[in-house]
């Protein structure tokens, strides 16, 4: 069986206008499209053998985008990534704030439970905090004693060096990228007050009351 190499030169509603290539010849064929492959287009090559009509191999491995298509879905994806990239990263600090709002309320709430023991109103050198002070996490002096212990317990630590420790303490969980300070404020009458967070600068970043 002879194999006719052809290729499209124009298409036209149900037809197509085929020219061989396989050979010199302007002589145009035309043939249904309803007998052509449905991935035809203008400037593809055909094979025709065995009563039958193929788009050559290296048509179809080149029948992908071309450089236009390539250039407007590159355009395309680069603007889907310009317009998402902002609320992904706004995504990702909100879940790191409330992440962090979540931990300090926590330890509000740790300070809070230490300091309404009655165990410690009894207790000689308790280290129970004095009233309008401020405790800073990072400071293992306003920890010291049964108070400063069971703060730790509590936020799951062994001592109140480990909890107020840089490295492996309680401030190095904070997820915010300029989160750097945890301090809780002791009100006038021996309760737990609010709890904040500080960045490195100084800014209050979340307050937990």
């Amino acid at each position: 069986m002879n194999t006719f190499l052809y290729e499209v030169v124009s298409i036209d509603g149900d037809y197509a206008h085929l020219k061989r290539i396989d050979i010199v010849s302007d002589e145009l064929k035309l043939v249904a499209r309803a007998l052509l492959p449905p991935e035809i287009a203008e400037g593809i090559r055909l094979k025709y053998e065995w009563m039958q009509y193929e788009i050559l191999e290296d048509e179809v491995k080149n029948s992908g985008f071309s450089l236009v298509e390539l250039i407007l879905t590159l355009a395309i994806l680069l603007f889907l990534v310009c317009v998402m990239v902002p609320f992904a990263f706004r995504y990702m600090e909100k879940n790191r704030f409330t992440a962090d709002a979540q931990m300090v309320d926590l330890v509000r709430k740790s300070v809070s439970v230490a300091l309404a023991d009655p165990r410690l109103a009894d207790m000689e050198n308790s280290g129970r905090p004095k009233p309008g002070s401020v405790l800073r996490m990072d400071r293992p002096e306003d920890f010291q004693g049964v108070f400063g212990e069971m703060v730790a317990h509590k936020l799951g630590y062994d001592s109140a060096e480990k909890m107020t420790a840089q490295d492996e303490g309680i401030i190095s969980q904070l997820k915010m990228g300029d989160a750097a300070l945890i301090t809780i404020r002791i009100n006038k009458d021996g309760s737990c007050g609010s709890a904040m967070v500080f960045s490195d600068k100084g800014d209050i970043l979340l307050t937990v009351k």
